[in-house]
């Protein structure tokens, strides 16, 4: 199999603002060799962009750990939620 050169920039935050703190060229096969490789490389970085030298594909985005990720709740569903959970002292 060919193999290809992708390039993975790490970012020290989550936001799409920060800039690279770290840049590297990974040999790989496929999309998902790299992310791998890149993952496994990314040290203490939050975040780390992976995409193929030379094409105008879209970068695929891999996260330091996964409760990084943030979900907006509205309060509704936290009050939902909180008598779902609660119980009545015994």
């Amino acid at each position: 199999m060919a193999r290809f050169k992708w390039r993975a920039d790490c970012f020290d935050g989550v936001d799409k603002a920060v800039r690279s703190v770290r840049t590297a060229t990974i040999q790989a096969d496929n999309a998902d060799e790299a992310a791998k490789i890149a993952k496994a490389h990314m040290g203490s970085c939050k975040r780390v962009e992976v995409r193929r030298v030379a094409t105008t594909a879209p970068a695929q985005v891999i996260y330091a750990r996964e409760e990084l990720a943030v979900k907006t709740v509205s309060l509704t569903e936290i009050l939902s939620w909180a008598r779902t959970t609660s119980t009545a002292p015994a």
